[in-house]
Formats: structure tokens, C-alpha cells, sequence
């Protein structure tokens, strides 16, 4: 078997690297969102740790949109506050709705 240690280190650096610019962009998407920076911080780096240890696909883009997600979940689940699932699909589907439509153009 072929000493892996200077690939480990280039895996390491990459995974720094991904790491800072992932806590960055989702500590501003939580302040932006009106929730405090640790919410964006738990939501960028749970799901990164899972799927290091649970993934199979060795390469994968892990990026600040499923911190994006969480974040919106957690905004459409206070449009509902008693767990309305009526009124958090109909939230939804108007959000989905507006994206789509300004997306289009």
C-alpha cells in the first residue's frame, strides 16, 4: 500500500479551506434570516459531519445552500407557529411560487 500522508495533507488544507469559507457565508445567511450566528454555524457543519462520516460519494460540493435550507425551514416553520402543516405548505408553495417567478424574470 502506497504511503497516503502527502495526499492527507492536501485533503486536510482543502478541507480548511472549505470549512472557512462554508462558516462564513452561513453565519451571514443566519444574521441575514434574523437568527443568531450560531444557527448558522450548527446548520453548515452538523450536516457536514454526518455526511463525512456517513457518505459514500468521495466527490461531493458541500456549499452554504443546504445551510440555506435549514435556514428557510426554520423561517417557514414560524409562519406556522402551532405546527400548522395547512398553513406551512401554503407558505411553501407561495415561496417556491416567488423564486420561480423571480427567477424567470
Amino acid at each position: 500500500m502506497a504511503d497516503r500522508r502527502p495526499q492527507f495533507r492536501f485533503e486536510v488544507v482543502a478541507g480548511l479551506t472549505a470549512a472557512t469559507v462554508v462558516l462564513v457565508s452561513a453565519t451571514a445567511y443566519a444574521t441575514l434570516a434574523g437568527l443568531p450566528a450560531a444557527v448558522g454555524l450548527y446548520a453548515a457543519q452538523i450536516p457536514s459531519v454526518i455526511y463525512g462520516l456517513l457518505g459514500s460519494s468521495r466527490v461531493i460540493s458541500m456549499n452554504s445552500m443546504m445551510t440555506l435550507a435549514v435556514l428557510t425551514g426554520a423561517e417557514l416553520g414560524s409562519v406556522a407557529p402551532n405546527g400548522d402543516p395547512e398553513r406551512r405548505l401554503i407558505a411553501t408553495v407561495i415561496l417556491v411560487a416567488l423564486v420561480v417567478a423571480f427567477s424567470s424574470g
